[in-house]
């Protein structure tokens, strides 16, 4: 190797130049990706190193080869171009930057080692490789005492530079092997301090952009973290990468949880669109209900997607901003309502606090008829119509400003003057310290519902024939009036009256015409009182005139009364127009008189009623006051009528049995007696019940009971020979024969009982054969066919007819008693008896006269007359079973 100066510049500043050249294009080409900031600092490092040392010792391979010098060029290419290039391949393509960075280091240290040990012996060298690795490492690592270091051996290079230059020919004749070992030294100490200095301002600068970048990245962690909207990052595979808290609050859960989560698996893929658009560089958008998968949570979700780039500009991921819409979505469906509920069937209206209109809907302008350009900006009260005074809106407003809201009714008028009644609501409308900054009205129009409540009313209240107040308004008044009453210590009087005959009106001319006369009554009974008096229809042809303010004195205030009612009696029998019938009527009137509380409003119009039934007893057409001793007579009979339906119940009656005999006194038959056994009263008699019975219905419960027990008594005897032959004969009620299923009841009742039909007798009366013989005669002959026998009662005393005698199916006429008692002295009686007596011989009827109680009624009736059957005291009293059977055996 040539060791003239010139060759050994040329080789200085060669390496020199190449050295920083090499570390920049290094720092350039070493941005391999990292996860990390520093670990890309560090790797840039490392090859900015590895490419310095490689130029280096590759410019040194090129001199050597130059001078031919192949060992020095070899041994350069081995201990430095070589492991450089080793460490450029391992931190470029594997990553290996602490590996590369000791390559580095133990390429140069291995160069210094062969440099020291030629010239100055194997000692010598291990120190300075020892020394070289510890220095290299060091200035790896990119402290900033490396700074130092690097300014110390830029120090030292300058010093010898200064000392080639000024006593090079001294060092050069050293006993060196052609200076081989200070040209190395130097060059490389020189190409290599450059480089460090390079590398080490470089690190100084990129540690505090990394510290920059450090508080950047903090500051914009934290607004992700304080962001009021979710955010989240997700890589090509749609994997979450990161979310913020905000994410995790949407959706109910935590951020730990979120990340890593699949978003291929969602429970809920509508967002999954929006979420691969970005993927593809697009924007990506979904607004919609979203259920999450890992929680419960429901919510409305605003999200836009965007793609996320690395530094070349590619796709690595996705980035997404969601937003929760839910409330919005509340307020706006509830501003839909609004809207809806405003253009509703009710009328709305909106107002300042000045309350001048601000807005009115369609129902508004559909009631009211005006217009919305009518009405905005001014006054609701261009509706009033005067009806409510100031006192009305006072209170209004009062209860409005306390409240912030007013309810009810009240009365408007329309654009056409109409005044209509609406149901009015108003509220007042508060911002947020409080204040009242609208009002916002709403009201129907309650026309129709006021005509409906009208007409509800009068269906109450009224008699929706005649107009009058009907029994209950009738009531409340009385009510009043007896309060009144007691204020004011005056009586007063209820008048009721009954229309005489009415019934026979509506057969005759019909139910239209009736009509028509009851509300002729109405008015001429409302011509006949006073203002302040009451005429109430209570049904049918009964009214009542309620008078108010009578006198204090009993005596004179009857005296009004009776004017009163005498002045109804002459207006009511003034002959009737009923289209093109005249009609003449009267009225039976039964008056009472009040005064105060002390009688109930039911008891009033009772005895009145009864005072009404007094004048139809007295022949109609007159007036009659209540009296006393009748209402005892009432109340007694219905004291009677609840004790026997508890008898019927408790089973408080017995059958009496009254023998029969023929001619030679032998028993033939018995009649079955009712009797009640009162626990109280003792034993009760037929005529006091039995009447009461059939008009209260409990007649046909009675008569059935009679009927059973008299079978079940028939089954028993025909199982005794002393007995077998006996009939029982039974009274029928009218009201009991009328019944429909009558025959199905007896015949029932003997199937029931296995009792034979022909030991049964049905006593009937003769006022039974007034009505509907026809159906009468059906009856009879339904149970005639089964052997069931039939007597006709009492004959003679009523009405009877010889042509419905030949077709009634009878078996036996019972002369009553009227006609038996007085035989011995009374010829009229013992000519009427013989009649009967032949008269039915001649039917093929047999006969049984009762009330026989003397041998001489006895000789007349069957000696004489031949009288079939006789039943009376002289054979026997109506007796309990047990003593008829002991009379009889």
């Amino acid at each position: 190797m040539n060791d003239s100066r010139d060759s050994k510049a040329i080789q200085g500043v060669f390496a020199g130049f190449l050295n920083p050249v090499a570390a920049r294009l290094g720092l350039r080409f070493g941005e391999a990706e990292y996860p990390e900031p520093m670990q890309q600092v560090q790797a840039r490092i490392v090859f900015a190193f590895q490419i310095a040392y490689a130029s280096t010792w590759l410019a040194y391979v090129m001199l050597y080869a130059m001078f031919e010098a192949y060992i020095s060029a070899g041994i350069c290419l081995l201990v430095g171009v070589l492991p450089s290039v080793i460490g450029v391949i391992l931190l470029r393509y594997g990553h290996r930057v602490s590996m590369a960075g000791m390559l580095s280091n133990v390429g140069s240290a291995s160069a210094l080692f062969l440099l020291t040990f030629t010239t100055g012996g194997a000692g010598s060298a291990i120190i300075v490789w020892l020394l070289a690795v510890v220095v290299g490492t060091y200035l790896q690592l990119g402290k900033r005492m490396g700074h130092l270091v690097c300014a110390y051996i830029i120090t030292l290079v300058v010093v010898v530079g200064l000392l080639d230059s000024r006593y090079g020919d001294a060092f050069y004749e050293l006993p060196f092997p052609e200076g081989t070992v200070w040209f190395l030294c130097y060059n490389y100490i020189f190409a290599f301090s450059i480089s460090a200095l390079i590398i080490s301002i470089f690190v100084q600068q990129f540690e505090e952009g990394y510290v920059a970048l450090q508080k950047a990245e903090l500051r914009y962690r934290l607004l992700l973290s304080h962001s009021p909207v979710g955010i989240f990052h997700y890589d090509t595979n749609l994997i979450i990468t990161y979310c913020n808290e905000r994410f995790a609050d949407m959706l109910h859960n935590s951020s730990e949880n979120l990340i890593g989560l699949d978003m291929k698996l969602l429970k809920d893929q509508s967002v999954l669109h929006a979420i691969n658009r970005a993927l593809k560089g697009e924007d990506g958008h979904y607004e919609g209900p979203y259920s999450a998968t890992l929680s419960n949570a429901h919510i409305w979700v605003d999200m836009i997607c965007a793609p996320s780039l690395d530094e070349r500009g590619n796709i690595i991921g996705g980035i997404g901003i969601a937003l929760d819409i839910s409330e919005r979505k509340l307020a706006e469906n509830e501003l839909r309502i609004a809207a809806i509920a405003f253009d509703s069937q009710d009328g709305m209206l909106v107002s300042d606090a000045d309350n001048n209109i601000l807005r009115v809907n369609q129902a508004f302008t559909n009631i009211t008829g005006y217009a919305p350009d009518e009405v905005v900006g001014k006054n609701p009260r261009m509706l009033g119509s005067g009806r409510q005074n100031a006192d009305f809106y006072t209170a209004l407003w009062g209860a409005l400003n306390t409240t912030g809201m007013w309810e009810g009714e009240i009365w408007n008028r329309r654009k056409n003057g109409e005044v209509f009644p609406e149901s009015l609501s108003i509220t007042a409308v508060k911002d947020a310290r409080g204040d009242i900054t609208n009002y916002v009205a709403s009201f129907s129009d309650i026309t129709l519902r006021k005509s409906a409540e009208e007409e509800i009313r009068n269906l109450a209240f009224y008699d929706p024939l005649t107009g009058l107040p009907n029994r209950r308004l009738l009531q409340d008044r009385l009510r009043q009036a007896l309060a009144s009453s007691g204020r004011s210590g005056k009586e007063g009087a209820l008048l009721f009256i009954d229309l005489d005959n009415f019934k026979a009106l509506n057969d005759s001319l019909g139910h239209d015409i009736g009509d028509v006369l009851l509300q002729q009554v109405a008015l001429r009974l409302q011509s006949c009182i006073r203002e302040g008096d009451t005429v109430a229809r209570l049904g049918g042809d009964e009214f009542v005139v309620m008078l108010e303010d009578l006198s204090a004195d009993a005596l004179e205030s009857a005296a009004q009364t009776e004017t009163v009612g005498e002045k109804i009696l002459a207006t009511l029998n003034q002959p009737y127009q009923l289209r093109t019938h005249e009609h003449h009527s009267t009225p039976s009137i039964g008056a009472t008189l009040f005064i105060d509380q002390r009688q109930p409003i039911e008891n009033l119009l009772k005895q009145a009623d009864i005072a009404m039934y007094q004048a139809k007893k007295a022949g109609r057409n007159t007036l009659r006051f209540f009296d006393p001793q009748m209402q005892d007579s009432i109340n007694a009979r219905a004291t009677l009528e609840g004790e026997l339906r508890k008898a019927l119940e408790r089973q408080q009656f017995q059958l009496y049995y009254q023998v029969q005999v023929d001619g030679q006194n032998r028993p033939v038959g018995v009649e079955a007696l009712i009797r009640w056994i009162h626990p109280e009263r003792g034993l009760v008699s037929p005529d006091q019940f039995i009447p009461l019975a059939e008009e209260t219905g409990l007649i046909q419960p009675i008569g059935n009971w009679v009927l059973e027990v008299a079978c079940i008594q028939l089954v028993k005897w025909a199982a005794t020979k002393e007995m077998a032959h006996l009939s029982i004969s039974v009274n029928v009620s009218a009201h009991q024969f009328q019944q429909d299923d009558f025959s199905e009841r007896v015949i029932e009742a003997l199937e029931r009982t296995s009792a034979n039909p022909e030991r049964l007798k049905l006593e009937l009366t003769e006022s039974m054969l007034l009505s509907d013989i026809d159906s009468i005669i059906a009856k009879m002959d339904v149970l005639k066919e089964r052997g069931v026998g039939f007597s006709l009662d009492d004959f003679g005393t009523g009405y009877s007819s010889l042509s419905y005698l030949s077709k009634l199916p009878l078996d036996q006429l019972k002369i009553d008693r009227s006609f038996v008692m007085n035989l011995e002295s009374n010829d009229d009686n013992v000519a009427i008896c013989a009649a009967t007596i032949s008269l039915a011989h001649s039917l093929k009827l047999k006969v049984v006269a009762e009330g026989v109680e003397t041998e001489t009624h006895r000789y007349i009736l069957s000696s004489v007359h031949h009288c079939d059957i006789l039943q009376g005291y002289l054979f026997g009293k109506p007796v309990p079973i047990d003593q008829l059977e002991a009379s009889i055996k």
